[in-house]
Parts: C-alpha cells; sequence; structure tokens
C-alpha cells in the first residue's frame, strides 16, 4: 500500500508547524508503508529522493510563496497543483493526506481520488472563515468559497485542534478526528541550553498577525534591570519591528536572531516564553517551551488556537489584553517560586503531546480507514 502525503513545503528547507508535523510522523509511521512525499523541490539532485522507506517527489522547483506583505501568494499554489496532478496519476498512491492549506493542490488532490476511486484525508490546521476578507479584503471572498468547498471533498478529515474542528463543523457535516500536533520531548530532554540567556523569548515568523509589535511594547514597559527579549524568526515584518524598538528605546533590551537553525537550546535558556499570537491553528512553539521548562503567556483571541494548550495559572497564562500580558509576564519575572511551580507543571502537561503518542492516533485512523 502506497501511502501519499501532500504540502508545497517540506522540512527542513522551511520551518513551520505543518512541516514539522509531517517531518516528525513520516518517520515514525509503521515502515510497512511505502510513504511519498509530493512537494517543491527544494533539495540539489534528483526530483526524486529516496529516505529509507520515504520518497519525497520534488515535482516543481521552489517558489518563493509570500508577498512583501507577509500574504501567500496564488500562483505557486496553482503551479504546484497542476504539476501534482499529472505526478498523482503517474505514482498512483492508493491513500491521499492533503494538507488544507493552501486549498488549491486539495482540488487536484480531489480529482486523482474521484477518478481513481481512492480515499481522502485533508488535515485541516486552520479555518479562516470571515478572517478571508481582513486578510485579502474583497478577495476574501473567493477564499471563503474555496474553504467552504474543500470542506465537502472528504469523508476522511483530521484537526489539529478543538478550535479548527470546531469551525470546520460550521461549514461542513462530513466527520472530523481530532488529532494534533506534537512535540519530541525526548530530544528536548537531551537538548543542552544554549550559552546566551533570555528571560523571555519568543519564536515565530514575523508576520502581522504573531503580533510582536505588542511584545516589544511590554519589553518596554518592564523596568527589571537588565531583562532581555530573544526574538527568533524571520520574515517581511522584521526590519519594521527593528525600527519600533528603536522608537522604543529598547533596541538594548532585544536580540533579532533571526532564523535559528534549532530553537531547542534557547528555550532551555529562557525563563519564560511570551506569544502574543492571534491566529495559530494549533500553536506548536506553545508545546515545545513547555516541554523545555518555560510558562508561556498568551493572548486570548477568537483565531488563536494555542489558548487551548494552556491551563491558565499552571502552564503558563492565558491574558485577555496587553495590559494583563505585561502584568503576567512581569509577575513570572520576579516570582521565582511561581516560574518554578509553572515550570515543572508545563513539562509534565507537554508529555501528552509526544510525537509518539500522536503517531499512534495517526496510525490507528489510517489503518481503520484501509
Amino acid at each position: 500500500m502506497t501511502f501519499a502525503i501532500i504540502y508545497d513545503c517540506i522540512y527542513p528547507y522551511t520551518k513551520g508547524g505543518v512541516e514539522k508535523r509531517i517531518f516528525e510522523m513520516t518517520r515514525r509511521l509503521n515502515r510497512t508503508r511505502q510513504i511519498h512525499i509530493f512537494t517543491m523541490k527544494f533539495w540539489n539532485g534528483e526530483k526524486l529522493k529516496k529516505e529509507s522507506n520515504i520518497t519525497y517527489h520534488g515535482i516543481c522547483r521552489p517558489f518563493n510563496l509570500y508577498s512583501p506583505s507577509g500574504k501567500r501568494r496564488i500562483y505557486p499554489a496553482i503551479h504546484f497543483s497542476i504539476l501534482l496532478l499529472f505526478a498523482l496519476f503517474k505514482q498512483a498512491p492508493d491513500i491521499l493526506d492533503c494538507q488544507n492549506i493552501p486549498y488549491i493542490p486539495s482540488l487536484a488532490c480531489k480529482l486523482y481520488c474521484f477518478i481513481k476511486k481512492k480515499p481522502l484525508v485533508i488535515t485541516w490546521h486552520e479555518v479562516w472563515g470571515n478572517y478571508w476578507y481582513r486578510y485579502l479584503g474583497w478577495k476574501g471572498f473567493f477564499g471563503k468559497l474555496i474553504e467552504k468547498l474543500t470542506a465537502k471533498f472528504s469523508n476522511y478529515n483530521i484537526a489539529g485542534s478543538y478550535k479548527t474542528a470546531s469551525r470546520l463543523q460550521r461549514i461542513s457535516d462530513k466527520p472530523i478526528t481530532l488529532i494534533p500536533l506534537g512535540v519530541d520531548i525526548e530530544r528536548i530532554e537531551r537538548t543542552k541550553p544554549s550559552l546566551e540567556q533570555f528571560d523571555i523569548l519568543f519564536v515565530g515568523r514575523l508576520i502581522p498577525e504573531k503580533n510582536v509589535e505588542m511584545l516589544i511594547r511590554i519589553v518596554a514597559e518592564i523596568e527589571i534591570e537588565n531583562v532581555l527579549c530573544g526574538i527568533i524568526g524571520d520574515g517581511p515584518f522584521k526590519r519594521h519591528l527593528e525600527r519600533v524598538a528603536n522608537e522604543r528605546r529598547v533596541s538594548d533590551k532585544i536580540r533579532f536572531l533571526g532564523f535559528v537553525d534549532d530553537v531547542y537550546p534557547y528555550m532551555k535558556s529562557s525563563k519564560i516564553f511570551v506569544f502574543p499570537s492571534v491566529r495559530e491553528g494549533f500553536g506548536i512553539v506553545v508545546i515545545e517551551a513547555n516541554a523545555s521548562g518555560l510558562p508561556v503567556v498568551v493572548l486570548a483571541h477568537p483565531n488563536n488556537a494555542a489558548t487551548e494548550l494552556i491551563k491558565n495559572g499552571k502552564n503558563g497564562f492565558i491574558c485577555k489584553n496587553e495590559a494583563e500580558m505585561t502584568e503576567r509576564t512581569i509577575q513570572l519575572l520576579t516570582d521565582e517560586n511561581l516560574r518554578k511551580a509553572q515550570s515543572r507543571y508545563a513539562r509534565t502537561s507537554a508529555e501528552k503531546y509526544s510525537w509518539d503518542k500522536i503517531v499512534e492516533e495517526y496510525e490507528r485512523f489510517i489503518t481503520e480507514l484501509v
């Protein structure tokens, strides 16, 4: 039986929650399965690349997926999807797992599965609904429309969070199975702390939805001597954020580290993780931070599923607004006993998201499907 996973990005060439999920799950899946990953060709050499029982299909050259404003461009998804359709008929996989984003590839997968009478799994990482209009303006109508159409494509849907599952139920009457993302607990435990230490850490792509400007304002309000904040990540808003830090006169308190290959050493050497993002389909960095022993301060927002990962006051805080985020950040930095208690709880709470446990759930789902 050949099993195919479809996504236009692939770890470690691009690093996000979806890419990490595919990487961690496929290397743990039953070794008797022939796994094929259809993606853009980020590597040098031949279009096909084999690693153990996994075959990577580089079906087109990699594109710059984002516009200067940080929004996903549509042309790469269209180009990828057209070539994907030909590649699927050539390889003829038995089961497809297509990631819902960026939607257009799901059309190619649906057409292939309809013609070949094969099961199609769609894994939903986010459901945007009316957020499409904020993202694209009036063009958001078309994004919302294709999202609704995709929700009707398959009887086998996986949602990565309760929030995503709930939103998917509003536009689809198809069955939904909840399988969250996970974290490599053993690897984090083996990781040694970085020599570079931060009081506050943030990890994420520097785009408007991550709301890093709020973090800069929070740091500006902290009067603790020698407080230091590390911001790991890159993106179209990096220069803007550096200017904001200068304007707020906190450049000496904030370090922009850019893209970092391994964030775990920095998590292991920091005190707390502050994550003011307003849009998360899951929020894998929250679990990674908890597994590293960091209490996490998150912002309550209708589009932020990361709040599902925090038990308020136990492994971090869920804050209603910027003022409360500032208050809780200062509280964790100044109250060592509270920080240590939350750190212990954070490590324990992260254990249920071990990739080994998550893959067991996924294996059961695929086995029942077969």
